[in-house]
């Protein structure tokens, strides 16, 4: 991950966005431009509980992923673009139907 001071972003390892947001309880943290590989090898290495939501391409993580990670087969079918947009979020009520917070 890099900082750019000149346009105050973050950039991860494939030139995408890192976005980090928050309000009131909840918090996004938003990866653009992930490789597909990466995105299934992500995908299903994050542990999430019933506190921590993960959307991939703006589809939600579904029950496969509540409660332990997404399994390959549900990473596989979720991160199905060449560049893919992962977003975790915590506290989901506190987001909008884009999953950033309202």
């Amino acid at each position: 991950m890099t900082y750019d001071k000149e346009t105050d972003q973050l950039t991860n390892n494939w030139n995408g966005m890192v976005q980090l947001q928050g309000k009131d309880a909840g918090y996004a943290l938003l990866y653009t431009n992930v490789p597909q590989d990466a995105c299934i090898t992500m995908a299903q290495n994050v542990n999430l509980d019933k506190k921590i939501d993960l959307m991939v391409n703006q589809t939600g993580s579904g029950s496969g992923a509540k409660g332990g990670s997404m399994t390959r087969s549900e990473a596989t079918s979720k991160c199905n673009k060449d560049y893919n947009t992962l977003l975790w979020r915590t506290n989901v009520s506190s987001f909008n139907n884009q999953g950033l917070p309202r």
